[in-house]
C-alpha cells in the first residue's frame, strides 16, 4: 500500500508536542452486506493540553478496517485490513 497522507487540521500545537503527546485512533465502516471485510476507515490524530478537551489535528481515510497502530521510527504504522502501511 505504501506511504499515505495525514491531512492536517488548523491547530494551535507545535510540531513537535504532536511527535511527543497525542492520542491516535483507527476506526472502520461496518462491511456491506456480501463484504467480509470493511472498505472504509480513517486513522485520526488527537492532541490538547487539557486531557478532557482533545482535537483532531490530523486525519486520513484508509481503504478498509484500522487493526493495528504504532510508532516506528517517528512516524505512525497503520495495519490496515491485510496491508501495513506509513505516514
Amino acid at each position: 500500500m505504501g506511504a499515505l497522507s495525514l491531512s492536517s487540521e488548523i491547530s494551535p500545537y507545535p510540531k513537535e508536542s504532536l511527535l511527543s503527546e497525542c492520542l491516535v485512533l483507527g476506526t472502520a465502516r461496518a462491511p456491506t452486506t456480501g463484504n467480509q471485510e470493511s472498505t472504509e476507515g480513517r486513522i485520526l490524530v488527537f492532541a490538547g493540553s487539557d486531557p478532557n478537551q482533545l482535537h483532531v489535528v490530523a486525519k486520513a481515510t484508509v481503504p478498509g478496517c484500522v487493526y493495528a497502530l504504532a510508532d516506528y521510527e517517528g512516524r505512525i504504522a497503520a495495519a490496515v485490513n491485510s496491508c501495513v502501511s506509513w505516514s
